[in-house]
């Protein structure tokens, strides 16, 4: 899973919602964040990679393939 994201879009409001129904929190680490982060697995659209100055990082295909599979 490519990480092409605005690390700074996140505030700490967001980081509560990482339990809800949905979503995945990463660590800081994780990927090469900087910081901890929510990914929301809900509502996955389409996005040119043009619209993104850079790679963030890559996450291991295993690394949160279970919370994947049982929010499906």
């Amino acid at each position: 899973m490519n990480i092409l994201a605005d690390e700074g879009a996140l505030g700490k409001t967001s980081l509560r919602l990482a339990k809800a129904p949905g979503n995945i929190g990463l660590t800081a680490g994780e990927g090469n964040l900087s910081r901890d982060c929510v990914v929301n697995i809900s509502q996955i659209l389409v996005v040119r990679r043009s619209r993104f100055a850079s790679r963030i990082g890559v996450l291991p295909y295993n690394t949160r393939l279970r919370q994947t599979r049982d929010f499906a």
